[in-house]
């Protein structure tokens, strides 16, 4: 991670860890730190631009993203390319720029998870289901990456029909992190494509039990 300075480092990795426990307000306020100790810590500034935005805040989060594409020059390659990819990727426009960013970034960097699964989501919303999921399935040993594309290989296995696949990559995502309302609707819509309606509305039920506005 380029900066200079190890506290921001310190504030940095305490930010990325509040950000992976769904910790978004927290998160900020470690990156804000880190990015008045360091003005140009790119890598702060991305993520910071993801909590913005899970917290419903799109113009942030584009603020922030380009501010880190700013600092582009200072950087290693591999964090340039994973920069500039989710810059691209916000918009339909520019999402081939975004693919050809990770599609660099893999080609000297593998296994590199965020590589992997931002572009493992690309192709899932562009319902290429098989290469999105030769993305998702080079993370599987990942939890990190887990976390962040798990439903999104749910949503690709069951557009291929395979339900099973779904419903076990479901199951450990709610295994590995906090019970949440979308997981169930998920698991829901995965029984409804079967004909399991009774799972089904057994699944929907905790979905609403969670989150009544779904």
């Amino acid at each position: 991670i380029t900066t200079s300075s190890p506290e921001a480092l310190k504030f940095y990795s305490q930010g990325s860890l509040e950000y992976r426990k769904a910790a978004y307000r927290e998160s900020i306020d470690s990156l804000e730190k880190a990015v008045k100790i360091d003005p140009e810590f790119a890598m702060a500034y991305r993520t910071m631009a993801y909590a913005f935005g899970t917290l419903g805040y799109p113009a942030e989060q584009k603020k922030f993203l380009q501010k880190a594409l700013e600092f582009r020059d200072r950087i290693s390659e591999r964090e340039r390319y994973i920069i500039q990819g989710d810059f691209y990727r916000q918009s339909e426009d520019t999402v081939n720029l975004a693919i050809d960013a990770y599609t660099k970034l893999l080609a000297l960097y593998p296994e590199e998870w965020i590589g992997n699964v931002n572009l493992g989501i690309i192709y899932n919303d562009l319902e290429q289901w098989d290469k999105a999921l030769a993305h998702f399935e080079m993370t599987r040993q990942n939890p990190t990456a887990l976390y962040f594309s798990s439903l999104y290989q749910a949503q690709s296995y069951a557009a291929l029909g395979l339900y099973d696949q779904a419903k076990d990559i479901i199951e450990l995502y709610l295994k590995n992190s906090s019970d949440n309302a979308t997981s169930h609707w998920y698991l829901a819509k995965n029984y409804l494509c079967q004909g399991k309606y009774d799972l089904a509305l057994a699944e929907a039920n905790k979905a609403s039990a969670l989150n009544p506005s779904m």
